[in-house]
């Protein structure tokens, strides 16, 4: 168990402490739950209440909450970025041992760097090549033509899909499913045929994809999830896409084949993007929106109705079914109001 001084803690995190910086710390946890030993952090006004009443050893704030604040604290620029710094300061990551399980299948001229761990039940196929300091968690399947790049990690029961490329410091979380097939059907004589598949999905550097989420490989270019990008669990990302450097999309959202996504943009959980569509740099889209036409300058998008007590959203729905007729009433009434001056 690392155990650390709060003023030592302050120079690690470029902060400035207030209070005994002899205090011992050794963990994080929530406002709510910290205590004596702990190292809690707050960038809402909405804690305020819990940062009055809390028995952390120590909090991580700005200098807009000192007041509130009964107990040590470090003052910094972001409170949650001191935080993760502290949570990994406290409880590093544990890596596998590396190594090869024996239930392991691997396939022909197979590539491994140093450090490697093949957990229990893995099956990597044919021309496969791992990088330094990977890991690959049980029951994952790499299938042929795959390139895995150094500290790469893959949670058990990922599946990564034929000729995919994954560049370094990937997290893959479990069940997720990377260069599946694309759903690019086509009709003739009322039938539904498959299109070609013949892409990949390329993932670069320093990516983070959530649990159960499905990237489908190219019908004809390749499916590129750029530097940086951050994906949340159960996404969609259909074929052909793009996506930028550093956008992050939260959960259960889904993308349409073909679109491109700019960079530092934020899609909000549940939105939809629809097929063909470019969006550009430094969007931000809320949750649950859809979008049904480029987005070509930055700025917050929004679509859809908030919440409201039920009767009221019944009234509502009910006034924007009658919305057509309202408008052809009201040109009506401006074309008869018209008449009626220019016969004054």
């Amino acid at each position: 168990m690392k155990v650390h001084s709060l003023a030592r803690i302050a120079e690690l995190v470029g902060g400035q402490y207030r209070g005994d910086g002899n205090t011992k710390l050794q963990g994080v946890a929530s406002l709510s739950q910290a205590q004596a030993h702990d190292i809690a952090y707050i960038d809402s006004h909405f804690h305020k209440k819990q940062l009055v009443s809390t028995k952390a050893g120590a909090v991580l704030m700005t200098p807009s909450y000192t007041a509130h604040c009964s107990t040590n604290s470090i003052l910094v620029c972001d409170p949650k970025e001191a935080m993760t710094y502290c949570a990994q300061l406290f409880s590093p990551q544990l890596k596998q041992e590396e190594g090869i399980d024996s239930t392991a299948r691997i396939g022909q001229r197979f590539s491994i760097g140093d450090g490697v761990y093949i957990g229990a039940n893995v099956v990597i196929g044919d021309d496969v090549s791992i990088g330094q300091n990977s890991e690959i968690n049980p029951g994952v399947v790499v299938e042929n033509n795959v390139f895995i790049g150094d500290r790469v990690s893959l949670q058990s029961h990922v599946v990564i899909k034929a000729n995919s490329r994954l560049s370094d410091n990937v997290f893959i979380d479990y069940g997720s499913v990377i260069g599946a097939t694309p759903y690019n059907l086509f009709k003739t004589r009322g039938h539904w045929h498959t299109g070609p598949a013949l892409g990949a999905v390329v993932i670069e550097r320093d990516v983070y994809i959530g649990a159960n989420t499905v990237i489908d490989r190219g019908s004809l270019s390749d499916t590129l999830i750029a530097q940086g990008v951050h994906i949340d669990n159960l996404v969609q990302v259909a074929h052909d896409v793009i996506i930028a450097e550093h956008t992050s999309i939260a959960g259960c959202a889904a993308i349409g084949a073909h679109s491109e996504i700019g960079s530092h943009c934020i899609i909000g959980g549940a939105s939809t993007i629809g097929s063909l569509l470019k969006i550009a740099d430094e969007v931000v889209i809320t949750g649950m929106s859809a979008v049904s036409k480029p987005l070509l300058k930055p700025g917050i998008y929004s679509s859809g109705t908030m919440v409201n007590k039920h009767d009221v959203w019944r009234r509502n729905v009910g006034r924007f079914h009658r919305l057509d007729s309202y408008i052809k009433r009201l040109k009506q009434l401006e074309q008869q109001t018209n008449l009626e001056k220019n016969n004054e």
